[in-house]
């Protein structure tokens, strides 16, 4: 029975070893302009966070360009209305990656690589990481 836990404790420990626990999560603290400065995550520079803008239950995926201390600077690849200073920003730890076929030719899409040319969506096609 001793075996048998310990052998089970291992499994867990190791599950435990590997996690990742960096906080995932922080707060906006400044905009000037189209920069976002937030606090309160862990990231890298390229990875790609949601900002949720809680009066309007939307949200607006931007890029981490920058860090310094315990802040991160953001770009967002949308509209940025409706963020404010204390917006919940979720780190994803991905890097931004967008469907590549041979649908793309000939046509416009937005920096998430979604259609914009009133075309229909595209097939799904191979991840390609941007940056």
């Amino acid at each position: 029975m001793t075996q048998s836990l310990h052998k089970s404790m291992e499994k867990y420990y190791r599950v435990i070893q590997l996690a990742d626990l960096r906080t995932r999560e922080g707060r906006i603290s400044k905009i000037i302009g189209m920069t976002i400065e937030a606090t309160g995550l862990s990231c890298s520079i390229g990875d790609i966070c949601t900002i949720y803008i809680e009066r309007d239950d939307t949200n607006v995926i931007a890029e981490v360009v920058g860090i310094s201390d315990n802040k991160v600077y953001l770009m967002p690849f949308q509209e940025v209305d409706g963020i404010g200073y204390g917006c919940p920003v979720i780190s994803t730890g991905d890097k931004l990656t967008v469907q590549v076929s041979d649908a793309l030719i000939g046509r416009t899409v937005d920096p998430l690589g979604n259609p914009i040319d009133g075309g229909e969506p595209f097939p799904a096609g191979e991840a390609v990481s941007i940056g």
